[in-house]
C-alpha cells in the first residue's frame, strides 16, 4: 500500500510541473508516516557546492523543456544528459 501511496505523490508532483498548475514541492520536502499516517514537510536549501542543484548544475532546472517537444530536434536534451553524465 506504501508504494501506491508515494507513487501517487510523485506523479502528483509530475504533473504539477508539466501543467505549470499548483504549486509544487520545489525546495520542500515531503514526508509521509505511514503508521501514524501524517505528512510533515521540511524546507530544503540550495548547496552551493553539490553538482546537482549547486552553482553551475549539470541537471537543469524542474519544468517543461522547448528541446524535448514533439517536432523539435531533440539536440538540447542529448547534450544535457551527456554533461550530466560527464561523456
Amino acid at each position: 500500500m506504501l508504494p501506491g501511496i508515494v507513487g501517487s505523490l510523485q506523479a502528483n508532483e509530475a504533473l504539477k510541473l508539466i501543467a505549470g498548475y499548483g504549486e509544487p514541492l520545489v525546495g520542500r520536502l515531503l514526508t509521509f508516516d505511514a503508521q501514524s499516517t501524517t505528512f510533515s514537510e521540511v524546507k530544503a536549501r540550495r548547496d552551493p557546492s553539490c553538482p546537482a542543484c549547486g552553482e553551475g548544475a549539470a541537471i537543469p532546472e524542474p519544468g517543461i523543456d522547448d528541446a524535448a517537444t514533439p517536432g523539435s530536434d531533440g539536440e538540447r536534451d542529448e547534450r544535457d544528459l551527456a554533461q550530466a553524465v560527464g561523456a
